[in-house]
């Protein structure tokens, strides 16, 4: 999505096409190069080390978050998936809807043997010596909302006071969106004359 009309000639826009296709990682730097959002949900990498001589014990990560209504005037680029399937890795959950801040577990392909919810790090123990570095997948959600946010973690040196540390992406707001399809349709679709320029990706059938 993006807060502002975007209109592309037909070359352009093939351009954009092609660039796009070959990979995810220029699918993600087309958009958000050009100030896109994300919509609906995202997937955050963050990859922390350790600094100090002493161990360290990572106890908590919120989110810091301003929210407002969903971006549903710009432009909205509409490409679908089937789904993703069950997570292949352990995840931190926020659902940018609810009024809880504290990252939740979310297990990964077999939900049945782990319940899924409940401070993420009272799951998981996650000490670092120094150097030693430890991978966080974020998996961040909203239905209702478009919002800026950045994540405070909470680091506790042994036997020194705890200290938080700012995660920003890259110095600035992460930022997500939903695109309206449950927010104004009660999920029968998205309302595409919501937005001044619409881009959707074409559907193939088969048969009759």
């Amino acid at each position: 999505v993006f807060k502002r009309p975007l209109v592309l000639a037909r070359k352009r826009l093939a351009i954009m096409n092609a660039t796009v296709a070959s990979s995810q990682s220029a699918y993600s730097k087309w958009f958000l190069e050009r100030g896109g959002v994300t919509a609906n949900q995202g997937i955050i990498d963050i990859t922390v080390a350790g600094n100090e001589k002493a161990p360290v014990t990572i106890t908590s990560m919120q989110i810091v978050k301003h929210c407002q209504s969903p971006l549903l005037s710009g432009t909205l680029f509409y490409s679908p998936t089937t789904g993703s399937g069950p997570f292949p890795t352990i995840r931190m959950y926020f659902d940018l809807d609810d009024q809880v801040s504290v990252g939740q577990f979310l297990p990964a392909t077999n939900p049945s043997a782990t319940v899924a919810g409940g401070n993420y790090f009272t799951r998981r123990v996650v000490g670092l010596r120094l150097h030693e570095s430890a991978t966080f997948v974020l998996y961040v959600t909203t239905q209702s909302h478009y919002c800026s946010f950045n994540f405070q973690m909470t680091v506790v040196p042994f036997g020194q006071p705890a200290v938080t540390e700012k995660i920003s992406d890259n110095g600035k707001p992460f930022e997500l969106t939903s695109d309206g399809e449950n927010q104004i349709t009660t999920g029968k679709g998205v309302v595409f004359r919501a937005y001044q320029v619409v881009y959707r990706s074409e559907e193939r059938r088969v048969g009759k």
